[in-house]
């Protein structure tokens, strides 16, 4: 019993794995997605805690 439902899950993800393949468009064909306005305008900041001392000031 068990060794027929593992053949029927077995056979269930192969059967979706076959269906997605032959629907996906080609990577270099597909439509690229459009970024937010605040990724191309935004500002990263990277702090480095450690190099603040316990009062708050920058080691110098």
């Amino acid at each position: 019993m068990q060794r027929l439902l593992q053949m029927g899950v077995l056979s269930f993800v192969m059967a979706v794995c076959a269906a997605v393949d032959a629907q996906t468009v080609p990577l270099n064909q597909q439509k690229a997605r459009v970024s937010p306005a605040w990724i191309t305008d935004g500002v990263m900041v990277q702090l480095w805690l450690r190099a603040f001392t316990p009062e708050g000031t920058l080691n110098a």
